[in-house]
């Protein structure tokens, strides 16, 4: 699906979803293009966004900024985390939980199953936590882990979408924590601070009632702990020294 919005003025304000289109691109090829052709807009317009998703719900932003012009052409832009605007939006939060198993591709994939064979998990380490597709087929699918050997977790249920050797995974917390809300950027919380782990962020839009959007439609984001501006827990503490104090 691709969607135009138009820019109405020069203070950034943006109307609504103009239009949307659907686009079918031909399996097995990754060179395609999509042109929008035969735009308007109303007067007073000085620019564009265009916007891409699979489903009208789950829109991401493409383009930014675009001169008006009557034709638009999408190559395989990368989307962004911005989603069009909502007339119901009145603020958003934030959450957040840590990643227990890196971004691995799932290498061995059932109906009911992902794993890598590199892998070498504790048996049921992982049993209750969430497993994601992250990239590749079957992107965005979530699953409770019922079981896990060294090399593969077993899901409660089953995948919509069966993953393949493209599809990247990763676990993570079973439940998330809140972190912060707010109606304009930045939105700062605090997370533990593990230089190197992953922890991923989970932003909902609500409206005016603290009613969320889908967590399934709802930008995810991953991001890996630098570790500066603190004290550090680097290891096991030393060998306590004792002494006797003078009388």
């Amino acid at each position: 699906m691709l969607a135009v919005e138009q820019e109405e003025g020069g203070d950034g304000s943006e109307s609504a979803l103009s239009f949307l289109v659907r686009a079918t691109i031909p399996e097995g090829t990754n060179t395609n293009a999509v042109e929008l052709s035969g735009l308007s807009f109303g007067a007073g317009t000085v620019g564009f966004s265009v916007y891409r998703g699979t489903t009208p719900v789950q829109l991401l932003r493409i383009a930014s900024g675009q001169a008006v012009a009557n034709t638009f052409t999408d190559t395989g832009l990368a989307s962004g985390l911005v989603p069009p605007p909502d007339a119901n939006y009145d603020h958003a939060n934030f959450y957040w939980r840590m990643e227990l198993q890196p971004e691995v591709a799932a290498t061995v994939h059932t109906a009911t199953t992902a794993g890598n064979e590199t892998l070498s998990m504790a048996t049921n380490a992982f049993r209750g936590a969430t497993v994601r597709i992250h990239k590749g087929k079957g992107q965005g699918q979530e699953r409770t882990i019922a079981a896990n050997d060294g090399t593969t977790l077993a899901i409660s249920g089953h995948w919509d979408i069966e993953p393949d050797a493209t599809s990247l995974f990763v676990v993570a917390d079973p439940s998330w924590r809140f972190g912060a809300m707010g109606r304009t950027a930045p939105v700062e919380f605090d997370v533990p601070n593990r230089p190197g782990a992953t922890v991923h962020v989970s932003g909902r839009a609500a409206n005016v009632n603290d009613k969320e959007c889908s967590y399934a439609v709802s930008p995810l984001t991953r991001w890996t702990i630098g570790g500066a501006g603190g004290n550090l827990d680097a290891g096991v503490p030393g060998m306590p020294i004792w002494f006797r104090a003078p009388c």
